[in-house]
């Protein structure tokens, strides 16, 4: 899924705390993606976003990689859909592999844990 299309799925939340610059939304479905909060700046949040309150918001990964509201509204209630209600989209991107850190196991062992005889530590008396 591109950059494009994931910006343009709307996630539901709620606001979780906000202080005087930023905030957080809790919201279950970007927990399952990101295993985090997402994360809010004061200025993106609409007249009217309360801390408990629902609101909807599109996900943008900020330059730490990590997911950030935009396009925040305040919502009256909080849908009740569930997985097979979903939109066939918000369903390919919630099953997509999220991309990985870490590099891949190497079959080898790393120089430093190399097996080396015995005599290699001796020298002879």
């Amino acid at each position: 899924m591109s950059g494009e299309d994931e910006a343009s799925i709307r996630y539901y939340g709620l606001l979780k705390s906000m202080g005087d610059t930023y905030g957080f939304i809790k919201c279950k479905r970007t927990q399952e993606l990101y295993n985090r909060d997402v994360y809010i700046t004061k200025s993106d949040l609409p007249d009217g976003g309360e801390v408990s309150k629902p609101v909807s918001f599109q996900v943008h990964l900020n330059d730490r990689g990590r997911p950030q509201a935009r396009e925040v509204r305040v919502e009256e209630t909080m849908p009740e859909e569930s997985e097979e209600e979903q939109p066939e989209e918000l369903q390919k991107a919630h099953s997509a592999p999220l991309p990985s850190t870490k590099s891949p196991p190497s079959s080898s062992p790393p120089r430093s844990m190399e097996l080396k005889p015995l005599s290699a530590f001796f020298t002879s008396l």
